[in-house]
Parts: C-alpha cells; sequence; structure tokens
C-alpha cells in the first residue's frame, strides 16, 4: 500500500489568511513525500492548504511568503513533525506549532484541521 505526506519543512508558506471562523495556511508550493513498498519514494510538489476551525494564535503570525523551517501538528494523540499525512481531516484537539524563516514559533490551536490539495500533484525526483 502506498502512502503520502506532505513535507512541511521546505515548503512554502505563501499566505495566512482568516475567514469567519476560519484561518488558512496557504501552502504553494508544498512538497509531497510518495511511497510504495518495495520501490524508491519519490517527490512532488503541488499547491494547498491547510484549513483551521476555531483558531486561537498564541504568538505572531509569519510574514508571508516564507519557507516553512519546523513544524509541529498534534491531531488529538498523534504528532507529526515537519509532516502532514494525507489525507488529513480531524476534528479535537489540533495544535499546530510553525516557524519560518521569518520567524516563529507560532502556536495555533484548532477544534478541526482539513488538508486540501489542489490540481494534480507534478514530479520532481526520486529520494
Amino acid at each position: 500500500m502506498s502512502t503520502s505526506i506532505v513535507q512541511l519543512n521546505d515548503s512554502t508558506l505563501a499566505a495566512v489568511r482568516r475567514e469567519a471562523d476560519k484561518l488558512y495556511l496557504e501552502l504553494s508550493p508544498a512538497f509531497v513525500v510518495k511511497s510504495i513498498p518495495d520501490s524508491e519514494d519519490t517527490l512532488w510538489r503541488q499547491n494547498g492548504r491547510i484549513v483551521l476551525t476555531d483558531p486561537e494564535v498564541d504568538g505572531e503570525l509569519p510574514a508571508t511568503p516564507a519557507t516553512i523551517t519546523t513544524s509541529r501538528i498534534r491531531l488529538n494523540q498523534y504528532a507529526y513533525v515537519d509532516m502532514l499525512p494525507i489525507p488529513s481531516e480531524s476534528p479535537g484537539f489540533i495544535e499546530v506549532k510553525l516557524s519560518t524563516e521569518n520567524g516563529g514559533p507560532v502556536t495555533i490551536q484548532a477544534e478541526f484541521l482539513l488538508l486540501e490539495l489542489d490540481d494534480v500533484a507534478k514530479y520532481i525526483r526520486h529520494l
């Protein structure tokens, strides 16, 4: 069975925007690592966003665009460092900690996280 993750470190945080009860972390591009058993991993790029519902921000949101240097995402009992599985859609305890080349860290707690990816991923190389 193949797996895919968004590799958040080195992805570009293109914009941060608020609309009503949502915070959008726009990734353009995000780097996607695809793994297939008995084969080499491959690296792809794809635009998308992390959507956080009912966010509470601790710290200053980074100036954009900026490269993400480190991240830690907690989805209830699961913790992901510098990555997020595809697909990701989770209610409950959500905590996103991000640092970028422009500053940080910023911590965002929310009640729901949704990862949205646009169009089709574009191949970069084998890892």
